[in-house]
């Protein structure tokens, strides 16, 4: 029982787990949907299928090495058309075109430096088509979503390449991201019922809500890190395995 009501995961009492369930909770909760299963923290199922993909690298390597863009073009499509989760596709996506560039001998920023004007339209095109979907009708707007979470890789990359050059950033600050990472979805679940209430009002409000929820869970997240790193260090080092 868990505050009074039954512990319930994929239909089973948390009291009724075996020593095999709960170890499988920490994967993908007993039931692994194709790929789509989450562990009992669900944003860790990016963990979880990096250590697949680091397991595999040396085929991946191999791959890429000999047939260059023919992987993450593949996989790309097959995840952006994939109307489910399709968090497998994803991995192996991010992964072989974060694995493209090294082997090519290429830099992601440079490219994005090169062709910026091109590459800042496609990035502010595509985020406010996404952002569009909202409040409006648009057309294959779960491939226009995807295509934009590419997008901000390398947009993103471009602007800690930026504020490193200029020294606008905080080193100790940037140790909290793994941090930030692990915590923020608890952060996010009373949010959800907030948003489940507040349905009923203008699509702009939600929007503006929906983008006060992010900086709130951000912050919060980092005010708890900088807490547990000025007085529970050790504690802090063994959660984020030396991370923190």
């Amino acid at each position: 029982m868990l505050l009074g009501r039954p512990a319930m995961i994929l239909g089973k009492d948390l009291s009724d787990y075996s020593f095999v369930d709960y170890i499988r909770a920490f994967w993908d909760r007993g039931d692994w949907a194709g790929g789509n299963g989450a562990p009992l923290l669900c944003p860790f199922w990016y963990i979880r299928n990096l250590m697949i993909l680091v397991i595999l690298s040396p085929i991946i390597y191999h791959i890429i090495r000999y047939t260059k863009l023919l992987l993450p073009i593949i996989t790309g499509f097959l995840w952006i058309n994939a109307f489910d989760s399709a968090y497998l596709l994803e991995s192996i996506t991010f992964f072989s075109i974060g694995a493209l560039f090294p082997i090519c001998g290429k830099n992601p920023i440079e490219i994005f430096e090169r062709h910026k004007i091109l590459s800042l339209f496609t990035f502010i095109s595509l985020f406010i088509t996404d952002i569009a979907h909202t409040i409006m009708y648009v057309p294959y707007a779960l491939q226009i979503h995807r295509l934009s979470l590419v997008a901000n890789v390398f947009f993103l990359l471009w602007i800690g390449e930026r504020l490193s050059n200029h020294h606008l950033y905080s080193a100790h600050l940037s140790k909290s991201a793994f941090f930030v990472f692990c915590i923020h979805y608890p952060l996010v679940l009373p949010l959800k019922t907030l948003f489940s209430r507040a349905s009923c009002m203008p699509d702009i409000i939600l929007i503006g809500l929906y983008a006060a929820s992010v900086v709130t869970v951000t912050m919060s997240s980092i005010i708890i890190y900088m807490i547990l790193h000025k007085f529970f260090p050790i504690f802090l080092h063994h959660i984020t395995g030396s991370r923190g």
